[in-house]
């Protein structure tokens, strides 16, 4: 990309490497192990994003090399960046279209009563009598049907428990136990 010959390029070079040696030499004396990581980390990954800008030949690709460490460094990098463009296109969202407070349980449970419309005794008792009704119905329902929803529960679990200990990767191979017509 730059002329390897030109003199200002080389000083460029030179400049970036010791700055990036005076950032990595920094680094080391963090305190927190992971802060100091990651900072190496991004650091190279940076060093890797230069080292491919001013090194990077296309007539000359077979004296192009880049290490592991160096790879790695830069998609960690890359990543980074990306998940930092897309904070920020969160922000902006939340800056263009910003969303009402969060209510607190006390707020939330004012603005309930709030909204309650007091009826007459007798349409109260009607609205009553209609939620027992339905409760009752539920119950009614739920009991009748257990027997049939705890049948097909235990067929379900014994041909899970058949496919996996039963069948496996045995010599019947991918045969698998059909429920549909079992449950029926």
């Amino acid at each position: 990309m730059f002329d390897p010959k030109d003199p200002t390029i080389q000083g460029l070079k030179a400049e970036f490497r010791e700055r990036f040696r005076n950032v990595s030499r920094i680094m080391d004396c963090v305190g927190c192990d992971k802060c100091r990581l990651w900072g190496k980390l991004q650091t190279s990954g940076y060093g890797t994003a230069l080292k491919v800008l001013f090194e990077y030949d296309p007539e000359n690709v077979d004296h192009f090399h880049l290490r592991r460490t160096e790879v790695v460094s830069l998609i960690v990098t890359l990543q980074r960046l990306s998940h930092s463009i897309w904070a920020v296109e969160q922000f902006r969202e939340m800056i263009l279209h910003p969303k009402p407070p969060h209510m607190t349980l006390a707020d939330k449970v004012l603005a309930y009563f709030a909204s309650i419309k007091f009826n007459s005794f007798g349409d109260a008792f009607d609205e009553e009598l209609r939620e027992v009704m339905g409760a009752f119905i539920f119950v009614v329902k739920s009991y009748v049907f257990l027997p049939i929803n705890l049948w097909r529960t235990g067929i379900m679990f014994l041909g899970k428990m058949w496919d996996r200990y039963v069948i496996g990767d045995s010599v019947l191979g991918k045969v698998r136990l059909n429920l549909d017509n079992i449950i029926g």
